[in-house]
């Protein structure tokens, strides 16, 4: 009897800690329960007053832990939280410039064969052919196909 009291006593103090938070985020009581498992009530409230909704909460946590913060929301800001599953196929590196990449770019793919569309001006490279494909915010390359 002792027991079923004490996992009645958790029990209802989970559902008064997840209450609040499933009245902000408009979840029910059982899926905010199954999100309070995994992320602190803090984290969960500050991630919706960004983004206004919680259902990619997971897949952002996920995508910070593989790349940091400062990619994710790189990539949120050129994209969205819709889409952030696509963090590990969009992200290509850091670099100083497009320049920079787009020279880097051309010696691993080409060697000393150069395409056509290649000029030897990098930034140049980058402004006719590469920027088409992918996208250059905060230091981070995107490809933009993923």
């Amino acid at each position: 009897m002792a027991f079923e009291f004490l996992k009645a006593w958790k029990l209802n103090k989970q559902v008064n800690d997840a209450l609040p938070v499933a009245e902000v985020i408009d979840w029910d009581i059982l899926s905010t329960l199954d999100l309070l498992e995994d992320h602190s009530k803090e984290d969960i409230l500050s991630y919706f007053e960004r983004f206004g909704d919680v259902l990619y909460i997971s897949e952002f946590y996920k995508a910070v832990e593989d790349f940091g913060e400062h990619i994710v929301n790189s990539f949120i800001d050129l994209w969205g939280i819709e889409d952030v599953e696509h963090v590990e196929d969009a992200y290509n590196g850091e670099y100083r410039s497009e320049a920079e990449f787009a020279e880097e770019l051309c010696n691993d793919c080409f060697c000393n064969d150069l395409p056509y569309w290649v000029s030897i001006d990098w930034q140049n490279t980058w402004d006719s052919a590469l920027r088409f494909d992918y996208d250059f915010s905060d230091g981070i390359i995107w490809r933009t196909s993923w």
